[in-house]
């Protein structure tokens, strides 16, 4: 028996037979969660199915994919200073600069790869592009290098 559908991603019919159905994922469908609850099912075909997996379980283990990610995501997500990967896959590491503000030049996993000095490239690059008037390179470096020392106050209002 042959018949036609349609992927969810793709704009032309696919032809497949009971065989391909099984061998291929037609079979399968995606569950898709969305943020008011509802849950979605759709079906793609095998080249598309394979790219959704993909992205779901680089999501979900945090796999630092790098530029790749700003192809598979949607636009307008930033990334990680190291490892390229857009924010949308990986978590940032926030450090506290001051009362009620933090910055996140770095993921997790990169975060706890490098020593305090050697992150500090990373957050100068994002205070050279933010070009803020409230905050001084040596304010920030002071956070970043003092960040995890039980004996440095919370924030940096607070040393006088």
């Amino acid at each position: 028996m042959r018949a036609m559908a349609q992927c969810h991603r793709c704009p032309a019919e696919h032809e497949f037979n009971e065989q391909s159905m099984t061998k291929d994922g037609w079979d399968a469908f995606v569950h898709i969660d969305q943020p008011n609850g509802v849950t979605l099912q759709t079906q793609f075909c095998p080249r598309h199915a394979r790219w959704w997996t993909f992205r779901y379980w680089a999501r979900r283990y945090q796999w630092r994919i790098g530029r790749l990610s700003r192809k598979l995501g949607p636009p307008g997500y930033s990334w990680c200073g190291r490892c390229k990967t857009t924010w949308n896959y990986v978590h940032g590491h926030s450090t506290t600069y001051a009362l009620g503000r933090a910055c996140f030049p770095l993921c997790v996993k990169c975060w706890a790869e490098l020593t305090p000095v050697d992150r500090l490239p990373y957050y100068r690059q994002l205070f050279d592009e933010w070009g803020r008037d409230d905050l001084t390179w040596a304010e920030l470096k002071a956070a970043v290098l003092n960040e995890g020392n039980p004996e440095w106050p919370d924030t940096i209002e607070t040393i006088q």
